[in-house]
């Protein structure tokens, strides 16, 4: 019975993963919500503590930590087309975020902005701010975290709310080593120009120290070494005729193709 239950597990996910090649969101994420109902059922009926602990016995062609993330990341598609998919996302996440023993792991940290977000979208302000504000004291070093609570007021809103959202990426940047500094401070000028405050945007200077690899780099695939695209080439090559192994790749880990870059902005990107 186990291993008919991950046979289907690892068929639904493939089934959803199809969708979402194609750009059916909804679709993707009917049979992903189904697979995630088998996964909880089976950690259940199994005794497994965690998702992790699951992913060591799975034997799908997807580790349960990857796919959570793609799960995730579609919902947000899903959502744009139907807001009722919100109340999915935040079922999902928080149930996912139960289930895992490292909620310090950027899958954990992006899903947690993420059921902030949808309370914001369904019209709940109070439980998204809560969400978003618990999430930046307790990660403060975490940039994403930051820059989609100052989206709700600068992008997203009907109304826009250009000081709020400016006074949470000026908490954001006296913030000790955190990440997407760049990120952060590029988000902030354009708020400004936005506003009309061009003297503040004109006083923002972003150089190669804030990035986590050079300016030179960054969307230039023509900087990156030959021998790192061959690298990555041979190894697409070579897994055609090896087994399919499953790798635990973060979103804002260093990419496996050797590029310099996060995994979310070079091979992760969609």
């Amino acid at each position: 019975m186990e291993n008919k239950t991950w046979e289907q597990i690892d068929a639904d996910m493939q089934r959803g993963y199809t969708h979402a090649m194609n750009n059916d969101s909804v679709q993707a994420c009917h049979y992903w919500k189904k697979a995630w109902s088998s996964i909880v059922s089976a950690m259940d009926s199994g005794g497994y503590a965690t998702a992790e602990d699951f992913d060591v016995d799975f034997g799908g062609l997807q580790c349960v930590y990857n796919w959570a993330s793609d799960y995730e990341l579609e919902l947000h598609n899903a959502i744009v087309k139907d807001i009722s998919f919100a109340k999915e996302m935040i079922s999902f996440c928080t149930e996912y975020l139960n289930r895992v023993s490292d909620k310090s792991e950027h899958n954990c940290l992006n899903m947690r902005a993420a059921v902030a977000n949808s309370y914001i979208r369904l019209g709940m302000a109070e439980d998204g701010e809560k969400w978003y504000r618990d999430l930046t004291e307790e990660n403060p070093s975490f940039g994403c975290g930051w820059i989609r609570w100052s989206e709700e007021y600068s992008l997203y809103a009907a109304d826009k709310d250009y000081d709020k959202a400016i006074d949470i990426l000026k908490k954001a940047l006296e913030v000790d080593g955190i990440d997407e500094i760049a990120e952060i401070k590029s988000q902030l000028r354009e708020i400004y120009i936005n506003c009309g405050k061009h003297d503040e945007a004109n006083s923002i200077v972003i150089d190669d120290r804030d990035y986590d690899v050079p300016v030179s780099e960054i969307g230039n695939v023509a900087s990156v070494p030959g021998n790192r695209l061959d690298a990555a080439v041979n190894t697409i090559y070579e897994s055609a005729n090896t087994p399919v192994r499953k790798v635990k790749v973060g979103r804002n880990d260093p990419c496996p193709c050797g590029s310099g870059k996060k995994y979310k902005k070079c091979c992760g990107f969609n």
